[in-house]
């Protein structure tokens, strides 16, 4: 639990609901610097060049080190439609790299599963409880069995956590 002010709350909601307008990048603080976690496949982040390890130093010219992680992510998202300037380090570099970024809807799925290669093992990944998760896992649930999985790997990196509800629902498929 955090206290949340009214504009954190809606951000928040809409996030959980799968209604965001940004770039579609998963991003993290490491050592007082926000850092791209993982671009969501296929989003804007992706397509701009984006990638994991990236270190955020401006968004559009505004330095952002030390800034709280959900202010530099309020500089970030915005409507779509609307371009984002930002200045980034990549993982391994040490020079700095400008990338405008157009925002999109991003309606990114909290479940995905793939079969691991020569295996019966599927691998689930929740990335966080929003609002349907319990179903979208249900579907990939039968998927992975449909597709001749005995196992499986559930995979909860860098998840946020989100609606209680929707935890017990998870939950409630493997107890």
């Amino acid at each position: 639990s955090r206290f949340l002010t009214p504009e954190e709350l809606h951000r928040e909601q809409e996030a959980l609901a799968g209604r965001l307008e940004g770039i579609g990048a998963q991003v993290a603080s490491r050592d007082g610097h926000p850092v791209v976690v993982a671009p969501i496949p296929g989003a804007p982040a992706q397509r701009a060049g984006l990638r994991p390890g990236d270190i955020v130093v401006r968004v559009d010219d505004r330095e952002v080190t030390g800034l709280p992680l959900e202010q530099v992510i309020s500089m970030v998202r915005g409507p779509a439609g609307t371009p984002v300037k930002l200045t980034i380090i990549h993982r391994g570099e040490t020079g700095l790299t400008e990338i405008i970024v157009v925002r999109e809807r991003i309606a990114a799925p909290d479940v995905a599963w793939a079969a691991l290669p020569g295996t019966t093992l599927a691998h689930i990944s929740i990335t966080q409880f929003g609002e349907q998760v319990t179903n979208e896992l249900i579907e990939a649930l039968s998927a992975a069995r449909g597709g001749g999985a005995t196992a499986l790997v559930l995979d909860l990196r860098n998840n946020p956590g989100g609606l209680r509800e929707e935890t017990i629902g998870v939950a409630s498929q493997f107890l």
